[in-house]
């Protein structure tokens, strides 16, 4: 009688072949992460940028205004105070549209919102910022805009949600943080002065109500 020999095909893989997976699987989660962060990077830089364009183009407007931001100056004079008493942010971007101020320079590269065609015509669903229709110009350090990712809440069991439309600055300020869906849970803050702050959730409080800023009232992208 026959016996016939089985062999086992060995399927492993070898110690050699297993380390060179493992140094290879490192370097491409290493050039991921790097290629993330240097986008991070990059936005962050860009967002600032647009905030202090957009910034400018109020400063313009408040030159040719007696010192006044649009969201001070009638609608029957060219500015936008009327809209944004009803809570309408957009009309206060519109009217910054002969201020050489362009639609991608009022979306964050951050943001899943992509730019409208016009500033003129903008729409809320085409805008990333946030204005203070508090903001004055002589309060150098009053907050003028900012990134729109801020959420409120979490406290007393309730639900953390992103602030919309119409916010008063009050007992729920030490509340505020941002969310994670842009600038990986920070923010960038344009002053009155023109300057941007690049901006930690501990730090909202102080940033946003300054010793010489009058109360913030908040118009944010719906």
């Amino acid at each position: 009688m026959r016996m016939k020999c089985v062999r086992k095909s060995l399927s492993g893989m070898t110690l050699i072949e297993i380390v060179c997976a493992t140094a290879v699987l490192s370097m491409v989660v290493s050039v991921t992460l790097v290629r993330g962060n240097l986008k991070a990077k990059a936005d962050r830089v860009h967002c600032i940028a647009n905030l202090k364009e957009t910034g400018l183009a109020f400063r313009q407007f408040a030159n040719d205004n007696a010192d006044f931001f649009p969201t001070q100056v009638p609608e029957s004079m060219g500015g936008a105070r009327d809209a944004a008493n009803d809570g309408n942010l957009e009309k206060v971007f519109q009217v910054l549209a002969d201020y050489a101020l362009k639609p991608d320079q009022v979306v964050c590269p951050s943001d899943s919102r992509r730019p409208g065609m016009d500033v003129g015509e903008v729409s809320e669903s085409h805008l990333s910022y946030f204005v203070n229709t508090e903001a004055r110009r002589y309060a150098a350090k009053s907050p003028l805009m900012g990134d729109r990712n801020l959420i409120v809440g979490g406290g007393d069991g309730r639900k953390a949600e992103l602030i919309s439309g119409t916010f008063r600055l009050g007992a729920e300020q030490r509340e505020l943080k941002w969310s994670s869906t842009m600038h990986c849970e920070r923010g960038n803050i344009a002053l009155a002065d023109g300057s941007v702050q690049q901006v930690k959730t501990p730090q909202l409080p102080g940033i946003l109500s300054p010793p010489d800023s009058m109360a913030g009232r908040f118009l944010f992208p719906q």
